[in-house]
């Protein structure tokens, strides 16, 4: 048996219990909770009266406190008890809640220290037979990223300080300059990463200025890529090295352009040899056979640089409405002709074309649709 000092060190004493009810009577939280909290009241109470049975010593005292606060227990759960429970209800705006949130991120194993010396999370035997890596070194090739983060994070070589090459360490691609390290033109606008830093572009930016014109292609024509230019009046030129490497060997007519024009010869020209089956045998054809294909507009001119010991050389144009013999301004060996529509051009010797037509005297200006044929002089 054990002794009780005061009533009021035994449980509750009547103030505080009739304190905890009228809170829960009087909150406005979830009813079914309240009915439940209600309830355990009460069983507190039977239990009190049921210690007040045991101790008679202190049973008049607790039968009169577990007397009213069976009434004001009753009375809340009658309350109660005629309120229906709402179903629950979520805000819209509220997300569910992800019960994994906060659960601790899985760890990988560890590797037995004697497995993996320098610690980088690679086996020795891996790093030798393998990725080629130092296995006493986490970072091989000291760029700043570890041997682990470059093989299997980044993708980037893990002996290389600049995997593709661009003058850049890998890690001074990924965490100062924003660029990809295993792409040496991240914008792809023709000037590696590296380059464009040096010459003050941006390397997340094809064309820094805005101006329309590539960064890489404004060092080709001699702008800068950082300030704007306006592209018409911008001279420009295309020849050897830019033009269909088959027009410059073994050819008696070499084909070169040079202006003016709102949009870049390089990259928009397609200048390729036009080797039809009705040109290969005509014996009035002087060099190879030119086709242009440009967009409109422009003051563009194209130059054949001519071997030949013709005395009359003329320049004409093939279209699907004929052949039509251009006005040439001759300089030396050079005859230039104004260029402002795609075609096929090409050179032929006037002497030899008369005596392919039987003419007899000039040749036209103008020459039938099916010219040149497939003929040789007789």
């Amino acid at each position: 048996m054990f002794s009780i000092a005061k009533r009021s060190d035994v449980l509750y004493n009547k103030r505080d219990m009739e304190k905890k009810l009228f809170s829960c009577r009087n909150r406005k939280g979830n009813p079914k909770k309240m009915a439940n909290r209600n309830r355990l009241l009460s069983l507190l109470v039977a239990a009190l009266m049921l210690l007040s049975t045991v101790f008679t010593g202190i049973a008049p005292a607790f039968a009169d406190d577990a007397e009213e606060l069976t009434e004001t227990v009753a009375a809340a759960d009658q309350e109660n008890d005629g309120e229906e429970e709402p179903e629950p209800t979520v805000k819209e705006s509220e997300e569910p809640v992800d019960e994994t949130e906060n659960e601790p991120a899985e760890e990988a194993e560890p590797i037995d220290p004697e497995l993996d010396t320098d610690g980088d999370g690679i086996l020795d035997v891996d790093e030798i037979s393998v990725f080629g890596t130092d296995p006493e070194n986490e970072d091989t090739d000291g760029d700043g990223l570890s041997d682990y983060n470059e093989l299997y994070v980044y993708y980037t070589a893990a002996g290389e300080q600049d995997s593709d090459g661009d003058a850049l360490s890998d890690a001074d691609e990924l965490f100062v300059y924003g660029t990809d390290p295993v792409k040496g033109d991240t914008d792809a606008d023709g000037l590696s990463d590296g380059d464009e830093l040096y010459f003050g572009a941006d390397p997340m930016n094809q064309d820094t200025d805005g101006d329309g014109i590539l960064d890489g292609d404004e060092l080709i024509l001699g702008t800068d890529p950082n300030v704007y230019d306006d592209l018409s009046g911008v001279f420009q030129s295309i020849g050897k090295g830019t033009i269909d490497g088959t027009l410059i060997a073994d050819n008696a007519a070499i084909p070169a352009i040079e202006g003016y024009a709102p949009f870049v010869l390089f990259r928009d020209m397609v200048v390729t040899h036009y080797d039809a089956e009705s040109f290969r045998h005509n014996a009035a054809l002087i060099g190879k056979a030119v086709r242009i294909t440009m967009p409109e507009g422009g003051d563009l001119r194209l130059t054949f640089t001519v071997d030949s010991s013709a005395k009359e050389i003329a320049v004409y144009r093939r279209t699907d409405a004929g052949t039509l013999r251009l006005d040439a301004e001759k300089n030396g060996n050079m005859y230039s002709v104004a260029l402002s529509e795609s075609g096929v051009y090409f050179v032929m010797d006037r002497s030899k074309l008369n005596t392919l037509l039987g003419l007899e005297g000039a040749a036209p200006q103008n020459l039938p649709a099916s010219f040149p044929c497939r003929c040789r002089p007789t």
